[in-house]
């Protein structure tokens, strides 16, 4: 299982900015080519630590070595884009005993657990535990039952989680200057 970040959500002074992985050639004629092979992007965060407790500074830091800094992945919850509403998961066609959500960016996300409210139009309402579960280090959805070729599930709503890393080293300074501090740096990235 994949631990949450110690601050979910994040504080609000948190910055957000999409990330492309754009290649940019450039020609002798000073002609530019650019491309990239996303048709979505990534997500970075920054998050300062500015006027943070000591205690979160803390949870912070012993987060940041349990992670082995960017060798290990964790869920984040972005205080932007965290739930999704009238998702179809499942549309017929083929039976299936699996699925996994995607979230406003067409990503495979990590449900939030017990946030879920999911519907079939076969069987009504589905509950965690009784029609289905959710493996922690995947994000899958495992039905307990096959869910029949005929059958739409849709997720009504749902909190879900980015899987991310740190991308660049932890730095502390006296708390005289944590003003001048440069901040906690996260990015996301694909299951």
């Amino acid at each position: 299982m994949y631990p949450i970040f110690p601050l979910s959500p994040p504080p609000a002074s948190m910055e957000r900015e999409p990330f492309w992985n754009t290649q940019v050639l450039n020609y002798d004629s000073g002609v530019d080519q650019a491309h990239t092979g996303w048709d979505k992007p990534l997500y970075r965060f920054s998050i300062p630590w500015q006027n943070m407790p000591v205690s979160k500074l803390n949870s912070i830091e012993a987060f940041w070595h349990d992670r082995k800094a960017f060798l290990k992945p964790f869920l984040f919850q972005d205080p932007y884009f965290n739930t999704i509403s009238a998702y179809v998961m499942k549309a017929g066609g083929t039976a299936i005993k699996t699925g996994y959500m995607l979230n406003n960016f067409g990503h495979r996300s990590f449900p939030m657990s017990g946030s879920i409210s999911m519907t079939s139009t076969l069987s009504g309402a589905y509950l965690i535990g009784s029609h289905y579960t959710i493996d922690s280090l995947t994000g899958v959805v495992n039905f307990v039952n096959t869910v029949a070729a005929a059958d739409v599930i849709t997720i009504n709503s749902a909190g879900y989680y980015l899987l991310c890393r740190f991308s660049a080293p932890l730095r502390s300074q006296s708390p005289i200057w944590q003003h001048f501090n440069l901040p906690i740096q996260i990015v996301e990235i694909l299951p």
